[in-house]
């Protein structure tokens, strides 16, 4: 009974795929070029690492296998936690599923294909981004291509876990939560449980366990945090990372051991989701319906308050700001995923005056803030592609209602712009100076990186809205579609290559100073260049996407 809905999904492809190709041949050659520009990126950077890591006398190996089992480990959570935010839009609040209850298709034929959707729609950026590091792995370990297409074999049960879990995590919690809504009180309780775990770890396990190894072990084990618990043999991630080390080794009967594992866990995980679906997935729907008063419940002061302190704002700009915040108060999945990700940074950040950091030299010193500096913005580009490209699509067909209102395209999006660029820089700027509060930095690189955080907080937003308001989807509803069609990826390639070209815009003075070609005074000259190059390429790019944006609103039809 499947098969007609996986039939008119093929069609919707073929449809999709059609007008790609419609498309204007120039937008098509820069969206692969950059495609594979970045994929290339990608492996480039991870062969130089893994390279780096090989080539130290008697640790290469050992390095490289830790390096792998901390990043599949990071990969597998990050998947649960995706897949568990896209299937509670996707296979759970859709409406599409209405129009399928009213078919002749039993309840499993309906939560297998929005699971399948789910995985594909969640899965497919981070298999763009296991391929080059596996790659690059392989190449240094000089491993043949039958034996690096096995290790692409062993990606698939590996995902398909993750899925299934994410999956299962959702309906677990709308099981929990069928009348009210407690996510709030779920996030806070996850965050205060990652802070006392971290200072746990840190503080009582790393001295008693690593303090006793030898001192490149322990130097290690610093720069590589939670190694020994990425290898614990529970994890899923630890059975691909040991997969794809045994088919490195050639090892054919080691290789087909872990990939069993996988594989054999995979189907137990899905058996368990499928025999649960009859109970659970049609009393879940219902309970999701029946939902009211979801999200955080705010007092009528603190509108007030707000409208107050948004006086310099004309009265429609202000009201739509006003709107767009309640939005993301009344929807707990999308402040809690920022809390998450900007709160493990933070944690992270207020972790690096111990005396360990402080005992580097200080080019390692500023090397560790430009790393926190990338890291910061690479986190703000994917949540903004996650929650603020979608939002002028989830307008929908109340956008006519906004062109009737008295507010021309340019001041909805410059007005929608500028309150989440304000959001991001507060979050962003607030954790640059942590790091270099903690680290102790020299005063030329605390300008330089305040000054990068401030312009990448407006440039990141400006691109990712512009971008969505030129590929707007005004007849889809769920954001992870949105997300994922060639509008998405896109703003998702223009935002990465920003903050590469941003971070080495900002590094370019401090590499010249570390190699000896520039003096001390000569700094100063150079990172004042840097900033006002950095100031207005970001400019440029603002204006540019956001006038796209204006420009294709304007002719759009609703």
């Amino acid at each position: 009974m499947l098969k007609p809905v996986f039939k008119a999904k093929c069609r919707i492809l073929i449809h999709t795929i059609k007008e790609i190709i419609r498309a204007p041949l120039l937008k098509i050659l820069v969206i692969i070029v950059f495609m594979f520009g970045m994929i290339y990126a990608c492996y480039s950077f991870t062969h130089y690492i893994f390279k780096l890591l090989n080539s130290i006398e008697g640790a290469g190996s050992f390095l490289c296998d830790k390096l792998l089992n901390v990043f599949f480990m990071s990969l597998f959570f990050l998947l649960i936690f995706s897949n568990a935010v896209t299937s509670y839009s996707t296979v759970f609040c859709a409406k599409e599923i209405r129009m399928l209850l009213t078919q002749p298709l039993e309840f499993k034929e309906i939560f297998l294909s929005r699971f399948l959707e789910s995985m594909v729609l969640t899965s497919w950026a981070f298999l763009v981004l296991i391929g080059p590091f596996i790659y690059a792995y392989s190449v240094v370990r000089k491993t043949s291509l039958f034996y690096i297409s096995l290790k692409f074999l062993s990606v698939v049960p590996f995902i398909f876990i993750a899925a299934v879990l994410g999956t299962l995590l959702t309906l677990f919690l709308i099981r929990l939560m069928p009348k009210r809504d407690l996510r709030p009180y779920l996030i806070t309780f996850s965050v205060i449980l990652i802070v006392v775990s971290i200072f746990y770890f840190r503080n009582i396990y790393l001295k008693k366990e690593l303090m006793g190894k030898g001192g490149m072990v322990f130097f290690i084990s610093q720069l590589i945090p939670f190694s020994n618990f990425a290898e614990k043999p529970y994890l899923p991630s630890y059975w691909l990372s040991k997969s794809i080390v045994m088919a490195s080794k050639a090892s054919v009967s080691q290789f087909l051991f872990y990939f069993w594992l996988l594989f054999i866990n995979a189907v137990l995980f899905f058996q368990i989701m499928v025999h649960l679906v009859p109970y659970s997935y049609y009393t879940s729907l219902v309970a999701i319906s029946s939902q009211s008063g979801m999200g955080v419940k705010v007092r009528t002061k603190f509108w007030k308050l707000l409208k107050g302190m948004l006086v310099f704002l004309r009265l429609r700009e202000r009201e739509i700001v006003i709107k767009d915040i309640k939005t993301i108060f009344r929807d707990p999945i999308q402040y809690s995923q920022i809390l998450i990700f900007f709160g493990i940074l933070a944690i992270y950040f207020t972790h690096l005056q111990g005396e360990y950091y402080q005992s580097f030299p200080t080019k390692w010193k500023i090397f560790i803030a430009f790393l926190n500096l990338a890291a910061t913005n690479l986190v703000l580009a994917s949540l903004a592609l996650r929650f603020i490209y979608p939002l002028i699509s989830l307008e929908g067909k109340r956008m006519w209602v906004l062109n009737l209102a008295p507010i021309s395209q340019w001041n909805l999006i410059f007005t929608k712009y500028l309150t989440i660029s304000s959001l991001a820089l507060i979050i962003t700027v607030s954790l640059i100076v942590i790091s270099n509060t903690m680290l102790r930095i020299e005063q030329e690189f605390i300008k330089v990186s305040i000054v990068s955080s401030i312009v990448s907080s407006f440039t990141i937003t400006g691109i990712i809205i512009g971008l969505g308001s030129c590929f707007a989807n005004f007849k889809e509803e769920n954001p992870a579609r949105i997300v994922a069609g060639f509008g998405g990826t896109l703003a998702l390639v223009v935002s990465l290559v920003y903050v590469g070209s941003m971070v080495f815009i900002s590094a370019f003075p401090f590499w010249l100073h570390m190699l000896g070609k520039i003096s001390n005074s000569e700094l100063k000259t150079y990172v004042d260049l840097s900033c006002f190059v950095l100031v207005v390429i970001s400019a440029i790019l603002i204006f540019i996407h956001l006038y796209l944006g204006k420009k294709h609103l304007e002719v759009a039809e609703f």
